[in-house]
């Protein structure tokens, strides 16, 4: 499995052996953990896992804050961190959008909105080193949900990759959009099931 992972993303980027035990999910230990770089290294792997029949349990950075379902140790595992999908993509101040890969932690964000005396108003953990993808995937928001909405409201877009690694991007800027399924509302608090979150 390692090495057939290893075709999809960069040299380094798949852990096996014992190195996977940090990942148990459910009790169960994965075969492999890929760490893919982009939304396009997402769509290979998961596209690899359908053709393989393994089983892939997206993960931000591994601390199963909001628990984790349990994969069945007679399946093959891969565990789909991105950690190494960590890069803002855009941030618009005056729009109050900021578009961030499924791996930049909430303190990140928090840092980039500060500078401009803005703040995502998402809470989910103790501290501040959740990611955005994990945070959209579980749809946790904290405390401050009350006062500011949920994850499902603040996202206007995601971009995820389905079960049979095709990239969607539902949703966008436009903050009323009545064209269709509200797909991003959907897959907000999916847990991956619907598809893995690789923006937002």
């Amino acid at each position: 499995m390692a090495a057939a992972l290893g075709q999809w993303v960069p040299p380094g980027n798949v852990v096996s052996g014992g190195e996977t035990e940090r990942w148990r999910v459910g009790g169960c230990r994965p075969q492999a953990v890929a760490f893919p770089t982009d939304a396009d290294q997402v769509a290979a792997i998961v596209s690899a896992a359908a053709e393989e029949g393994w089983r892939v349990v997206p993960a931000g950075l591994g601390g199963w804050l909001d628990g984790a379902p349990g994969p069945g140790a007679e399946t093959p595992t891969v565990v789909l961190s991105t950690r190494r999908m960590n890069r803002i993509l855009d941030y618009e101040p005056a729009d109050l959008t900021l578009t961030a890969e499924a791996g930049v932690t909430l303190g990140a964000i928090q840092a980039a909105t500060a500078r401009h005396n803005q703040w995502l108003p998402l809470d989910p953990g103790p501290d501040d080193r959740g990611t955005i993808g994990a945070t959209l995937a579980t749809a946790s928001a904290g405390s401050l949900a009350h006062a500011y909405g949920a994850p499902r409201d603040l996202a206007l877009g995601l971009q995820v990759v389905t079960g049979a690694g095709r990239t969607l991007s539902p949703g966008g800027r436009v903050v009323k959009n009545v064209a269709g399924f509200d797909l991003v509302r959907l897959m907000v608090g999916g847990w991956g099931v619907l598809g893995v979150v690789a923006a937002g």
